[in-house]
């Protein structure tokens, strides 16, 4: 048990450096959650025009990936991480700086267009410079600090907006956060590219190999519903309790920041539970067993629900990105990039499709339709749970 729980040491300053860039995109990311009521009010429409704040920088990070994962091999690394880094944070200013509706959308879209290369940079870093197990830790420690950055976003922005009474403040703070993030690409030693040919056809080498397909299926699938329930949250604070604030609703995403640390234990939950696949299993079939306590009408249960559902949550999404890379037998950009294109392009439209569903039917409709696609994401790790991660690349 001591060994199961004990904290990997020495974490080489490159790697803290990725995991505060990413901790603070992610803020930025997910800030705007519990300002929905409020962004609502100010602007005059519906709950669903309101998701797309998250649509619209989810679907161009969703397109986006996997042509990048294309020619970041023709492009110097770091360089690319910093300039891309820094249009991400210039693109949250159009909101304090007073812009309209779409002025607000056009900004989110311009951080979809440059995140994903800060996040495939950040991934194809790590998978260039460490190998094996260390691979999937740091990969894992990757993936705890998007999940803390997204929670810290997310309270943040609804304190500012509680403290200053002007949703748009929470904006121009997310964007100080990403300046002190510029700093951070300065610690990153420059990686050595292969400078490949450029070669369409490692798309269809990915797909070829056997398995993949469904590996790269399960996250999507349950990503989806995740998202789904993220972004319908506030709307069913709100009706719940017509009097909760913006921070109360970014309270209540505490759960994220309490499991999301369960990504540095991966490497040991893997051990202890002796396959990485098993222990995905694991994870989601908690996730789908809690997930109809969703109808417990309190914003103080939900409170508690969101911290269980999150721990099931984010250790598949701490292993999965490790896993990937080690099963892949193709080029790491590459993987890496329709990786990402998968998981985001199933968020886009879990941000979006499912608010339309409990905004037109009423929250019965929408959660049994979530259930049963988290069910699919079930059904195809089960199927994969005795596959070995570990391939011999060519």
């Amino acid at each position: 048990m001591k060994r199961l729980l004990s904290i990997p040491a020495s974490i080489p300053a490159e790697v803290w450096a990725i995991m505060w860039i990413c901790f603070c995109v992610f803020s930025a990311y997910h800030a705007p959650q519990p300002l929905f009521p409020a962004i609502q009010e100010t602007f005059g429409i519906n709950p669903s025009s309101v998701s797309l704040i998250t649509t619209c920088i989810i679907l161009p990070l969703g397109l986006a990936p996997i042509f990048y994962g294309l020619f970041l091999n023709r492009l110097p690394l770091v360089r690319t991480l910093t300039a891309t880094l820094m249009i991400y944070g210039l693109a949250l200013l159009p909101s304090p700086l007073g812009a309209n509706w779409h002025g607000l959308l056009a900004g989110r879209i311009i951080q979809g267009l440059s995140m994903p290369a800060v996040i495939l940079c950040a991934m194809t870093y790590i998978s260039t410079r460490f190998e094996g197990k260390a691979l999937q830790k740091y990969m894992s420690y990757y993936a705890v600090s998007c999940m803390l950055g997204s929670f810290f976003g997310r309270i943040l922005a609804g304190w500012v907006e509680q403290m200053t009474g002007d949703w748009r403040m929470s904006f121009a703070v997310m964007a100080l956060t990403i300046l002190s993030a510029l700093p951070c690409t300065r610690l990153l030693p420059p990686v050595k590219g292969t400078f490949k040919r450029m070669d369409f056809s490692a798309l269809g080498a990915l797909f070829r190999q056997k398995g993949m397909l469904r590996m790269l299926m399960i996250t999507p699938c349950l990503a989806l519903v995740n998202t789904s329930v993220l972004n319908v949250l506030p709307f069913r604070l709100r009706e719940i309790d017509p009097t909760i604030t913006p921070l109360a609703i970014g309270v209540v995403y505490i759960g994220i920041v309490c499991c999301s640390f369960t990504g540095i234990f991966s490497s040991q939950i893997i051990r202890f539970m002796r396959s990485e696949m098993r222990a995905v299993c694991v994870s989601i079939l908690q996730y789908l067993l809690f997930f109809p306590l969703l109808f417990v009408p309190s914003s103080t249960a939900l409170f508690f629900v969101m911290i269980v559902l999150n721990f099931g949550y984010a250790f598949m999404y701490s292993c999965i990105p490790g896993i990937v890379n080690r099963y892949s037998l193709s080029d790491r950009a590459v993987t890496n990039g329709v990786f990402l294109t998968s998981y985001y392009l199933s968020g886009a439209a879990g941000s979006y499709f499912p608010t339309i569903i409990y905004e037109n039917f009423g929250f019965s409709t929408y959660w049994t339709s979530m259930c049963i696609l988290g069910s699919v994401a079930l059904i195809i790790a089960f199927t994969m749970r005795n596959v070995s991660v570990d391939q011999d690349r060519v």
